[in-house]
């Protein structure tokens, strides 16, 4: 029986872009959110590595909206989360590469919780 056949096996699609996919970024689970936004924005933004330190502001590496629905497919891809279609609260907007992961792993927490849990804050 071919492995995809078997019903305990579900495979997901990877989207390409360009000659890469996303799924290619990382290894596995345990890279840190921070690290996979590193990943993500240097190779699809042509951004130097070494200045996406957490206080770097997104807006300083042509990082549009549209950059940022790009950003977040790929975050929904390797953290198996779904980001909702809306932008978070305006007194929370996001800036900086820290702004976007601290509310990507607010996301995580909240759709990874255990039933009765709610998200760590």
């Amino acid at each position: 029986m071919h492995p995809a056949a078997n019903s305990n096996h579900i495979q997901h699609p990877i989207i390409m872009r360009d000659r890469h996919s996303i799924a290619s970024l990382a290894p596995g689970p345990e890279v840190s959110m921070l690290e996979f936004l590193q990943q993500l924005i240097a190779r699809d933004f042509e951004v130097d590595p070494q200045r996406l330190k957490g206080d770097a502001r997104l807006h300083d590496f042509a990082i549009d909206s549209l950059g940022l629905i790009e950003i977040m497919f790929g975050v929904e891809d390797q953290f198996c989360i779904v980001v909702p279609p809306y932008l978070p609260d305006v007194r929370a907007p996001i800036d900086t590469l820290d702004d976007l992961v601290r509310y990507l792993e607010h996301l995580v927490a909240e759709q990874h919780a255990a039933p009765g849990e709610g998200p760590i804050t």
